[in-house]
This record gives C-alpha cells, structure tokens and sequence, in this order.
C-alpha cells in the first residue's frame, strides 16, 4: 500500500517498469521530462500494486541471499497486475481445486498402473538418467497465453504436438483457441483442465492448426470445421493421468513424452522467478491454478529438480523455463499432483 508519508516511493521505478513492459519507449517522454510521482497519480491502481511486490520482491530476494541456492525473483511484466496482499483475487481464474475427486475417477487405471509398476523397473534400469525434452528437436516452442486464462490449453497442445513429433507426424503449432472456444467440459478463458482438453480432442477426432483457428487470447463463440480439416496425427485416442505424488512415475512417463501438469502459480516464487531452482517449504503452496508442461529432470549438488515449460512468453523466467525441487509427497508447488499426456 502507499506510504502515507511519502506517497509513491517507487515513482521513478514504476515509470521504468512501465517503459519497459507496457509501452515501446519511443511512446513516452524522456525520463529527464517526467514527474515521476504525477506518472504514478495517474495510474494509481496499478502502481499500488506494484509498490506491494516491489516490496515482496526485495524482501525475498534477501531471505534468498542468506541460503546458498542460486534461485532469485525478480520484477516482470506482472509486476503491477497481481495483488498478493487480496485474498480473493484468483487472477488466473483456473478451476483445478477437484483434482483429488478427478483422480478418484480413474482409480482403477491407477489400479492397473501401480500393479506394472514392477515390470516398469525392469524396463527403465536408465530412470536416473537426466531427461530433457527442450535439448530435443521435439518439444514445442515457448509461446504466450496473454492475459486469457488459458493455460490449459497451452499446456495441452504443447504436449500434444510433443507427442506427434515423436510419432513422426508433421505439426507446427495447433490451436489453442479451439480447445478454448469449443471444448465442452472446459471454461474458455475461465480455465479449465488438461484431461477434458484432452477428451474434446479425442471426441473431435483431432485438433485444427492455429493458422485455420488462430489465438485471440480471449473466449468466442465455437466455430465449426469439418473433421477432414483437423491437423493429421492429432487424432489420438487414449491418454493418461501419472499416479498421484509419485516422483518415479513422473520419472517412467517423462522417458516417453512431456507430461502436462499443474502447479501453484500464485506466488512470488513462481510469479516472479529468474533463475534457479524452486524449493520453498510445503506450507508456501496453496492450490493447483496454472497448467504448464514438465519437460524433464536433471540434478545439481543438492538433489533432483524437475525442468518446466511455462506459457507466458520467453521473457518470463529462464527463457521461458524454470526449475523445481524434487520433493517426496504432492511436490514444491503442488507440482506432483496432477499430471497427463496423451498416449496413443
């Protein structure tokens, strides 16, 4: 909130924030001209927030600096639109807070999946092997869900395409719109899941290219195609959920595919992360409200972190990745807690 005393601290900062993510420079003044705090005045709402993760920003960076981990926050184009401080807000709006009823659906093929599980041993000697699916010619590029609340959809068809190449179909990008506009169990820019994506796929007999049904970034009304015209290899027919909270299934799954999988996003460390690896105590995740796409596991010299692929462009994180600790139960983040990907 602003201080009261010395209202708009951060003036100076939130023009510079301001220049650098939400106008092209040469459409403000030049910084020598600006009345830092009148600039604040006038876009007070947002400034407020800012000032409120400005704040949060510097002082997790100082409780990180005190460890030896290499993992840092800093400010980014979220900086002034995500209040922490309101309790109500849900600013991804993404309805994952039934994934312990949804996993209870599919009991039996978890069932089924934990009684091969030792034949699986058999076949992946190798499991501790790092996997990376970014160093491969198969992964999708990174790209940006805008301010929709579509990250399921996202995280589908970056999985989906994944798993065509890897099938040897031909694929550029597939439309996330579609499955945004037409699925029927999901909530457009509402949210939604990753299976019921996944089950509008397989009942549509595929998806379009994003070239037929381009991303808009916002809910519309379905438009009708003909089946001939849906992207050939999209077509599958069977996916499945990883078992609940289980490192080595994530493990065996991750050797065929990427998996798409959800965490909790909304936090400074997930919102604002840098670089380095997540690992924040199990008491710092909340729910499940963002979907992103696990690519892989590798190891540092203090354990195991998986590699995730996120959708808010290549200008958030790492290039569009961040890193989390491997941790036994649902995982940092949540994110050992819900988990998909297409089969065949």
């Amino acid at each position: 909130m602003l201080n009261k005393d010395n209202q708009y601290v951060y003036a100076k900062e939130y023009y510079e924030f301001y220049k650098k993510y939400k106008m092209k420079s040469n459409t403000l003044q030049s910084s020598f001209f600006v009345n830092y705090k009148e600039f604040a005045e006038k876009h007070k709402n947002n400034y407020n927030i800012f000032e409120n993760n400005y704040e949060l920003i510097k002082s997790t960076k100082n409780d990180l600096s005190g460890g030896n981990s290499s993992f840092t926050v800093e400010l980014n184009k979220y900086a002034d639109l995500i209040d922490f401080n309101d309790n109500n807000s849900d600013d991804l709006n993404y309805k994952l807070s039934s994934t312990d009823n949804i996993v209870k659906t599919f009991d039996f093929q978890l069932l089924f999946k934990n009684l091969l599980r030792p034949l699986n041993i058999l076949k992946t000697k190798n499991e501790n092997i790092p996997v990376n699916w970014n160093n491969t010619k198969y992964l999708s590029q990174v790209k940006d869900q805008g301010q929709c609340g579509s990250c399921y959809a996202f995280s589908t068809t970056n999985v989906l395409e994944t798993f065509m190449r890897i099938n040897n179909f031909t694929v550029d990008r597939l439309s996330e719109q579609q499955i945004v506009d037409c699925s029927p169990n999901d909530y457009g820019c509402q949210g939604g899941f990753m299976h019921t994506s996944l089950e509008f796929i397989i009942d549509n007999k595929g998806l379009l290219s994003n070239e037929d049904y381009q991303y808009i970034g916002k809910t519309q009304n379905c438009t009708d195609f003909k089946i001939q015209q849906n992207i050939v290899g999209s077509n599958i027919s069977e996916y499945q959920f990883v078992i609940p909270s289980s490192v080595q299934d994530l493990k065996e799954c991750l050797t065929k595919t990427p998996i798409a999988i959800a965490v909790d996003a909304n936090n400074v460390f997930f919102r604002f992360y840098k670089k380095g690896v997540i690992d924040v105590p199990p008491q710092k995740n909340n729910v499940l409200n963002h979907a992103v796409v696990l690519v892989g596991f590798d190891y540092d010299e203090d354990g195991m972190y998986w590699i995730i692929q996120n959708s808010w462009g290549k200008d958030w994180g790492d290039n569009g990745f961040c890193k989390i600790r491997v941790q036994e139960g649902n995982g940092v983040l949540l994110c050992q807690k819900y988990g998909v990907y297409p089969v065949k």
